[in-house]
């Protein structure tokens, strides 16, 4: 039937605490299938009171399993996602950076506890732990996606921790702001600022949340227009990406995303490629340069880049005629030949 009952629960997590760390080929195979089972669907009443009473089990390995499967359940009660929020006070780093992952994964969280799970994500940014902290940054942008209302402190608390000085923590927190959809000057402004970090990553996830944010002030354009001259080419690339979401089609980020159809990485040439494919162009002679260009590309030796160029022909061209290109029907051309 698919539904984990009581029993099998009970056997997976003696099984996995009766092992010792010499066995971690077991212990692995025996924790993955415990933390597997909040895939399988609905569990019994019985199987989900057996997983929530083994969060206070002595060993770690079994809360780690436990939280994990937790967060697998599609549609999460009440009593499971405050289980889930107790288990950030775990003395584990593990089971508490697994339950700061599987409150993200859970989506919306029950309506009586959702502001409940943000506070506690919120404390988890100031965790010991820096896997802790990224975890709690990813989930906090996670759940600002599918919750009506995010409050203040959410906002405040990610703008912090885009100055953490753990990098993937940094990273985390650039990409969350724009997933919490929040335009404010202050959410605005320290993405700006973070356009000039130090790591490529972290500039890359700045310029990615301005755009969309879709805030077009002056501020934001100037900013991702200079994140053109950026040393990385994905960076560059995604700032040119985000000014074609707020509407903005300069002959220089035109000339971004050709130079990067001819980059040595494949991925950067596939991404130009969908960029190009997003624009709206209304000069004759810039719109030849580009099917020229996409054109060579259909030649790519990376079958990604092939498709994204055909793609970015096909939605450029959308009843439109090529410039320069006269179709004869091969019936007038047979006629005129004969003659």
């Amino acid at each position: 039937s698919g539904q984990a009952s009581a029993e099998v629960v009970a056997a997976l997590i003696a099984r996995l605490g009766a092992l010792s760390r010499a066995n971690s080929i077991q212990m692995y195979e025996a924790s993955h299938s415990l933390a597997e089972l909040g895939r399988l669907g609905e569990m019994s009443g019985e199987a989900l009171d057996t997983l929530i009473t083994a969060l206070s089990d002595s060993n770690c390995w079994v809360r780690n399993a436990v939280v994990r499967s937790l967060g697998e359940l599609e549609h999460p009660s009440r009593d499971i996602t405050l289980a889930l929020a107790a288990a950030l006070g775990d003395s584990s780093w593990g089971v508490r950076h697994a339950a700061a992952e599987s409150l993200g994964k859970l989506g919306q969280a029950p309506a009586e506890v959702p502001g409940y799970v943000m506070a506690v994500l919120v404390v988890a940014l100031s965790d010991s732990d820096p896997w802790v902290r990224q975890a709690a940054a990813e989930s906090l942008g996670q759940l600002g996606q599918t919750s009506a209302e995010v409050p203040g402190y959410v906002e405040t608390a990610l703008i912090a921790a885009l100055v953490d000085t753990e990098l993937h923590i940094r990273i985390a927190a650039a990409d969350s702001l724009g997933q919490l959809g929040r335009v404010s000057e202050g959410v605005v402004t320290t993405l700006v600022a973070a356009l000039d970090d130090s790591d490529h990553d972290v500039r890359y996830e700045a310029a990615n949340s301005l755009g969309q944010l879709g805030q077009q002030s002056a501020e934001v354009m100037v900013a991702l227009a200079g994140a053109l001259s950026d040393s990385d080419v994905f960076v560059r690339l995604v700032a040119a990406g985000s000014l074609i979401q707020l509407g903005q089609t300069s002959a220089k980020v035109i000339m971004t995303l050709l130079e990067a159809l001819n980059n040595s990485d494949y991925t950067a040439r596939q991404m130009a490629a969908s960029c190009l494919g997003q624009l709206e162009i209304e000069d004759e002679t810039q719109f030849r340069l580009i099917l020229i260009a996409l054109s060579h590309r259909l030649h790519d030796a990376s079958v990604h880049v092939r498709r994204a160029a055909l793609t970015a022909i096909r939605r450029l061209l959308d009843g439109r005629q090529i410039p320069g290109y006269h179709w004869v029907p091969i019936r007038e051309r047979r006629e005129k030949a004969r003659k």
